[in-house]
């Protein structure tokens, strides 16, 4: 049995996704930073590589790669604030 070129593209993709969501809901779930910072740069590689695979405009994937690394940041630092959030509302 094969499967087609566009299904194996497909099934990889949701197979790099679903270890990289796997990874983020264990993060949140136990407070592992490592889990949730691998999940997201996991997520981010993956979706950038992908714009960078298909979009031939040197620009567009500069500006790609700037917009990931910004929600890469941004993520990070909301996981690193919620502890925070937590403690003042338990006071």
């Amino acid at each position: 049995m094969t499967i087609g070129p566009i299904a194996g593209v497909l099934l990889a993709n949701g197979l790099v996704l679903a270890v990289a969501g796997a990874l983020v809901a264990r993060g949140l779930a136990v407070r592992d930073r490592g889990a949730f910072l691998g999940g997201t740069g996991i997520a981010a590689f993956a979706g950038f590589l992908r714009f960078a695979e298909y979009d031939h405009d040197l620009t567009r994937k500069a500006l790609a790669f700037v917009v990931v690394g910004i929600a890469f940041v941004a993520a990070a630092w909301l996981y690193e604030r919620r502890p925070a959030r937590e403690a003042a509302h338990a006071a």
